[in-house]
């Protein structure tokens, strides 16, 4: 029933009996539609702050979780991965399914999309992890990593390949000639993996929640930059700000946290989420952190002052990944609930 024509009808009633029930009603309808306006509307943010807004896009993920996302580096294509260990291409513009690969014996947990724009690597439960030509979805190669795959990132010139899992190793890779050429013990699964946007910084977080950052050396041993205990529990998901400054991590312990990249220093803490955070992301400029949970919702923060700015709430069961569009237009989430939903934002001047 609409708020208008609920309230014609009750003010109608002529019975005087009915007359306080009516005006107690119609006060409460009112309350309630107001409410409703009120969240349908574009969240007012700071000025040059993002604006999300209702679900423009639900993509239909065929009955299969998603566990990963990312965009191409010119915004036209959307790739996905999830329980069933297919790879789907999607135009990121009108939400149509392009094409469908089976990439993997086993969920897919990580994807990777190099910032030329040619290539796609994905990693999955099935221990391998794979290299695609973006354009054609052609299978280029092949690499065991000998142990559940959980996360996996690309150096910006693409040139390496740093993934993580159960086997307590940071592997680095040559992602040319598909060789491993170096690898870091650790005392516990690694669940998140990131490359700075510059000078080859890697950092990672494991379950005990414990955060590494790592310097690549060229025709050397990485070499450990700091190290120190940042959560209570499973680092889940972990980001470098586009200028290399900031890192972002996620946890179990619901929490989001930015730190100083060369001292480790702790900047700020979120908190917000009810439940244990799985994904970040930075808005293209910075500005904005988005962080999605299990709490079925993303939550968007500012990431100058740690205010919250807004949530995306339209999702039924928990959101795994998250992404930006490269333009900044758009916030694409993949969840639980099959679906991959995206959300247009704009800039307020």
């Amino acid at each position: 029933m609409k708020c208008r024509t609920a309230r014609k009808q009750l003010s109608s009633k002529r019975p005087t009996v009915l007359l306080l029930m009516a005006t107690v009603f119609i006060g409460v309808l009112g309350l309630i539609c107001s409410q409703v306006w009120a969240r349908s509307k574009t969240l007012a943010l700071a000025t040059n702050a993002i604006q999300p807004i209702s679900a423009s896009q639900t993509l239909d993920h065929r009955g299969t979780w998603v566990y990963a996302i990312a965009v191409s580096p010119d915004g036209a294509t959307l790739v996905s991965g999830g329980y069933d260990g297919k790879l789907r291409w999607w135009n990121a513009q009108t939400g149509t399914l392009a094409h469908t690969v089976q990439g993997h014996g086993d969920a897919v947990a990580s994807i990777a999309i190099s910032q030329d724009g040619q290539t796609l690597v994905s990693g999955s439960w099935d221990n391998r992890i794979k290299v695609w030509s973006l354009e054609t979805q052609q299978l280029l190669q092949t690499l065991k990593q000998g142990d559940d795959v959980k996360a996996i990132a690309l150096s910006p010139d693409s040139q390496f390949l740093v993934s993580g899992g159960t086997g307590r190793r940071l592997h680095i890779w040559n992602l040319k000639t598909g060789k491993r050429i170096y690898h870091v013990k650790t005392d516990s699964w690694i669940q998140s993996v990131a490359f700075g946007p510059k000078e080859n910084k890697i950092a990672f977080g494991d379950d005990s929640g414990r955060i590494e950052v790592w310097q690549l050396a060229d025709r050397h041993p990485p070499i450990q930059i700091w190290a120190l205990m940042g959560h209570e529990d499973s680092v889940r998901t972990i980001r470098f700000s586009p200028d290399g400054r900031t890192l972002a991590t996620g946890s179990d312990d619901r929490t989001v946290k930015l730190w100083n990249v060369s001292q480790g220093k702790l900047l700020k803490a979120f908190a917000g989420h009810m439940d244990a955070v799985r994904a970040i992301t930075f808005s293209p400029d910075g500005k904005i952190l988005v962080s999605s949970s299990h709490d079925t919702t993303a939550k968007l923060w500012s990431a100058a002052t740690g205010n919250i700015l807004g949530t995306l709430p339209e999702h039924r069961q928990a959101i795994w990944t998250v992404a930006f569009s490269p333009n900044g237009k758009s916030i694409f989430t993949g969840s639980s609930d099959t679906t991959i939903k995206r959300w247009p934002t704009r800039l307020k001047n």
